[in-house]
């Protein structure tokens, strides 16, 4: 046998194993070839939700600064935090612990990259104008609820036409991440615009949260991620409303109760409800997103009414069942990681073969 046509089957053969590990990759495991998962990605993606500082609400308080809210005096002991016109700034990284009643605004204005821990012990706050909480700048708050407290937000007026403008029409505004947790109760009352508003993500691994608002319950650009809570929200719009563009809400597990003169559940996004209770009485439909919609229907119940009969479920993109989602994730798996793998070495074994193919027959000419 000739060199030349040696070096043809090699190539021959090259183009074969290729075509094989593809095929292996895409139809493997119908096949019944075991698929290893790997188990740190795994964990990855189960917790990809909440931080473990989203979801520990035990930080050790002993160091914190202490802050004493009251209508004579503010007391302030420890560094980071001061008094000004009538309200409490935080101005550092760090632990803070607030008690006692006021009728100013608690604020966090620290670095870009600071984060803060906020444990509320026994709180009101009733004020009017103006948000009872503002985060107007940190990384991110952590905003924990101390076991048993009782803890009250309330706006008595409207807000004034300089804060409208800047967009602070919220109990709760928060221009950075935030996060709440812990074992206490947080009453939230404001009949002139949103419960809670967070222009990035929103997150609540603990505690009772109560919203009455004229407006959205819950308001948050980027992404409203929920679990191990009890959420309770009556509302003149939206009870949860993410809108943004991109963005998605998700339910891990608790129980959320919402009453709503819209939408009970709105993205711009996706939805997730992957576990957990919730119950919704809407005007309009009860789940509703831009994008997805999932329903973990093994773990998560939902149930209410829309307009006074069947709750309404809607999509703008697809709605499915699990069932049906686990196969596409599944399909989709193998499209967008296996078969670029797989596409990947096929490549490599050709283009081995034909630099091979063509090195020998330079050498031959």
């Amino acid at each position: 046998m000739s060199t030349h046509k040696k070096i043809d089957i090699i190539c021959v053969v090259c183009i074969i194993i290729g075509l094989v590990i593809t095929a292996l990759f895409s139809f493997g495991e119908s096949l019944g070839i075991e698929v290893v998962h790997d188990e740190d990605t795994e964990r990855n993606e189960d917790t990809q939700y909440f931080s473990s500082k989203d979801s520990d609400p035990d930080w050790d308080e002993t160091a914190a600064s202490r802050i004493t809210l009251s209508e004579d005096e503010i007391s302030i002991a420890g560094s980071g935090a001061y008094a000004l016109g009538g309200n409490v700034y935080i101005s550092s990284a760090g632990y803070y612990v607030i008690s006692g009643s006021f009728s100013g605004s608690v604020i966090v204005d620290a670095h870009k990259n600071s984060k803060v821990w906020i444990l509320l012990d026994s709180v009101t706050i009733r004020t009017e104008g103006t948000a009872a909480f503002i985060v107007e700048q940190a990384d991110k708050v952590f905003l924990t609820l101390s076991d048993g407290s009782e803890n009250i937000f309330e706006i008595t007026a409207s807000f004034s036409a300089e804060e409208q403008e800047s967009g602070i029409n919220a109990a709760l505004y928060s221009k950075d991440d935030l996060t709440i947790n812990g074992y206490g109760t947080l009453t939230i009352i404001n009949d002139y615009g949103h419960g809670i508003k967070a222009k990035d993500d929103f997150v609540m691994t603990g505690g009772t949260v109560n919203i009455t608002a004229s407006e959205d319950g819950i308001n948050a650009n980027d992404s409203i991620r929920i679990k191990s809570s009890a959420l309770n929200i009556v509302c003149g719009n939206d009870g949860l409303d993410q809108d943004n563009n991109g963005g998605y809400i998700y339910l891990e597990s608790g129980t959320v109760n919402i009453t709503a003169d819209d939408k009970g559940i709105y993205s711009e996004g996706d939805i997730t409800i992957a576990g957990g209770t919730v119950n919704i009485s809407s005007e309009d439909e009860g789940v509703f997103a831009e994008g997805y919609i999932t329903i973990d229907e093994d773990n998560a119940v939902v149930v209410g009414n829309s307009d006074g009969g069947a709750l309404e479920i809607r999509a703008e993109e697809k709605a499915s069942s699990d069932e049906e989602i686990q196969t596409d994730a599944a399909q989709s798996s193998i499209g967008s990681e296996g078969w670029w793998i797989a596409a990947a070495i096929s490549a490599g074994a050709l283009l081995a073969g034909l630099v091979f193919v063509i090195i020998f027959k330079e050498k031959l000419k």
